[in-house]
């Protein structure tokens, strides 16, 4: 008898397909917006407990088809019937078509063929299988006594009794808690405590109270601009952003000039005290500036060329950018211009400067701020 042939494609196929077949790994079809409703569905089916509840039919010893608050036991029957597919490794998916007609007959609003809130099924689905399942058949419903300064945790035992009297099924087993709630007296200052059961708790989730920027630093030696991410409290102010790119490229605060640019023009110099904007329209630019001392003590005169300025003749500054007005040349050409010279001082050593202006040219564009310094 000749060898079987090997066939590795379908060796390969085998594989993957008893991989995914396997218990519990069964997917649901969509029915038409029925994703809210499968992923409720998923979510329960993968509480062991009660999936190995419904495996061993335990429901068919405690179904409840006399409670009217009930769907008299027919969602209990379809969602067995359900999780026994889900978890028999048979099938990769399945279409929950019987309890999707229990939805639509007993939830209309959930079954109505739109989007809804899966939470909202989640909430149906644990109700009803509790009322179908309910072991407590005539119900008798008494007063919660007051808490009378007792323990909580005598308090909190005599009301899940209470509440157990009433409401009893393999669904307050799992899914049921309890909440304290106290109300004090303005007047009297008498504090009543009281514990209410619950099975779904709904929290807030956290708000983003921070920003992220993105600041392209500009140097004055004439080296390729950096951009820098940074993340920043959503009421922090310039001067913090200063202070953390001064963590990332080594320029101290005082020496950088913040301003936002749009099109290749400044449109505003951002001052240290204001709030920082993230805005989608324009771009965060930080440019370095010279030192105030190293301005001071240049040769005088109001024509100082860049080398008296101590500012490189970079490639940059000589590429055909310049002319086409690109923001990135604007370091290579700023200038200060003083308002008095130095020899109309009277004295030949250096002087903190009164005024200066700075001037920042970038093609056939130009922005300018007046800045006071000591």
């Amino acid at each position: 008898m000749p060898p079987a042939r090997y066939d590795a494609g379908r060796f390969v196929r085998d594989v993957v397909y008893s991989t995914i077949c396997v218990s519990g790994a069964t997917g649901l079809h969509n029915l038409g917006n029925t994703c809210f409703m499968n992923a409720a569905l998923q979510a329960v089916s993968n509480t062991r407990p009660l999936t190995m509840y419904f495996q061993r039919d335990a429901q068919l010893s405690e179904l409840n088809c006399t409670n009217p608050l009930g769907t008299k036991g027919v969602v209990a029957r379809r969602y067995a019937e359900l999780c026994r597919e889900l978890w028999a490794g048979s099938t990769r998916s399945v279409a929950p078509l019987k309890l999707r007609c229990c939805v639509t007959k007993h939830a209309p609003l959930l079954g109505s063929g739109g989007q809804h809130d899966s939470q909202e099924l989640l909430a149906w689905l644990l109700d009803s299988l509790h009322e179908d399942l309910n072991r407590v058949a005539n119900r008798q419903y008494t007063e919660l006594n007051d808490s009378g300064g007792r323990p909580d945790e005598v308090v909190a035992e005599e009301a899940w009794q209470q509440h157990l009297a009433t409401n009893h099924s393999i669904i307050t087993d799992l899914f049921y808690g309890q909440l304290k709630s106290k109300v004090t007296c303005q007047v009297c200052g008498h504090e009543s405590v009281r514990f209410d059961p619950f099975n779904l708790l709904s929290l807030p989730l956290p708000m983003e109270s921070y920003i992220l920027c993105e600041v392209l630093v500009v140097r004055l030696n004439g080296d390729c601009p950096v951009k820098y991410g940074v993340r920043l409290n959503s009421e922090a102010r310039y001067l913090e952003l200063k202070v953390q790119l001064y963590e990332l490229c080594g320029v101290k605060p005082d020496r950088l000039l913040l301003a936002e640019v749009a099109y290749c023009q400044i449109r505003v110099l951002l001052p240290d005290e204001s709030r920082v904007n993230s805005s989608t329209v324009t771009e965060l630019y930080a440019y370095e500036l010279p030192d105030v001392d190293d301005v001071a003590g240049t040769d005088e005169g109001e024509n100082e060329t860049e080398e008296e300025m101590g500012i490189p003749d970079s490639p940059l500054a000589r590429s055909p950018e310049v002319s086409a007005g690109s923001a990135l040349c604007m370091p290579n050409i700023l200038c200060f211009k003083h308002n008095k010279k130095r020899s109309e001082l009277g004295h030949n050593r250096p002087v903190p400067l009164k005024k200066s202006s700075i001037s920042i040219h970038s093609g056939s564009s130009a922005a300018s701020a007046s800045s006071e310094s000591s």
